[in-house]
């Protein structure tokens, strides 16, 4: 077993050269068009972030985003910004988005989500805070994107 076979990944079965366009029974034409480098080797977010390297990196990342002190901010006609500490969202996007979640732990979610998957979702959960009393992390493989 290669060093490519431990890390989950495994070289395109075909006798095709790297870079040559696939046939018409080739699986690519059934994959998104995005799991296939140009060495022919499968990636998707799921075996990238196996990869120590791309794990190390993305978490750096998440962590170091994650952490930061978000506020509410609110324009002013003048064209300048301000702090806006009464909005309802303030507690929701700074302390305590959902009953579960640190703000910490939801926004070092959604920034890992964002780097590996491309996108990060979360579900408003209207309640006792009003339109949006929490929001709750979504997988991005479990959400349907459809244009109108």
């Amino acid at each position: 077993m290669g060093a490519l076979e431990r890390m989950g990944l495994r070289p395109r079965a075909t006798d095709e050269k790297p870079g040559s366009p696939p046939g018409p029974d080739d699986d690519y034409w059934y994959e998104p068009f995005h799991v296939r480098s140009p060495s022919g080797v499968r990636v998707t977010a799921d075996i990238a972030i196996k990869a120590s390297a791309v794990f190390a990196c993305v978490k750096i990342l998440a962590e170091a985003i994650g952490a930061m002190d978000l506020h509410m901010r609110r324009y002013l006609a003048n064209g300048g910004v301000e702090d806006a500490p009464n909005h309802p969202l303030e507690e929701i996007i700074r302390y305590q988005p959902n009953q579960r979640h640190t703000a910490l732990e939801f926004w070092e979610t959604s920034i890992l989500r964002t780097l590996i998957w491309g996108r990060a979702e979360a579900e408003i959960v209207p309640g006792a805070r009003g339109a949006v009393d929490q929001l709750w992390p979504l997988h991005p493989e479990l959400v349907r994107i459809e244009e109108m």
